[in-house]
C-alpha cells in the first residue's frame, strides 16, 4: 500500500489489471488486506498538522468496508506524544485516546 494517496484502494488480479476499486475516507497508512469474509480492513492515517501527523509511518484509523465501500465499523486512536507532557503527568498510556464507531447503514 502506498504511504501517500487519496484514499483509493486498488484490487491487481494475476494479469495485472484492476480487479475492484475502494475509495476510503482516510489517505492510506501502513496496510490493508482482503479478510476471509471478503471485505477490505484498512489502514488509514488521521490528517494532523503536525511534524508527526505528517510523517509518512503514521497511522491513527483502522476500519472495515464491505465490497461496495461501505464503512462496517471504524476505531481511531490518537496519540499524543509523552514527551510533550510534564513528567510527573505522564500516564502509562501516555494520552492514548480511542474510540470505537459503529457505522449505521
Amino acid at each position: 500500500m502506498p504511504l501517500e494517496g487519496d484514499g483509493t484502494v486498488y484490487l491487481i488480479d494475476l494479469h495485472g489489471n484492476v480487479a475492484h476499486t475502494w475509495k476510503m475516507p482516510y489517505p492510506p497508512g501502513l496496510y490493508g488486506y482482503l479478510t476471509e469474509k471478503g471485505t477490505l480492513f484498512y489502514n488509514g492515517k488521521i490528517p494532523e498538522e503536525t511534524f508527526q501527523g505528517k510523517a509518512p509511518w503514521k497511522g491513527g484509523v483502522a476500519l472495515e468496508a464491505d465490497w461496495n465501500g461501505k464503512v462496517l465499523w471504524e476505531v481511531r486512536q490518537q496519540r499524543v506524544p509523552a514527551a510533550a507532557l510534564p513528567k510527573k503527568k505522564q500516564p502509562k498510556n501516555a494520552g492514548i485516546k480511542a474510540r470505537a464507531t459503529p457505522k449505521k447503514g
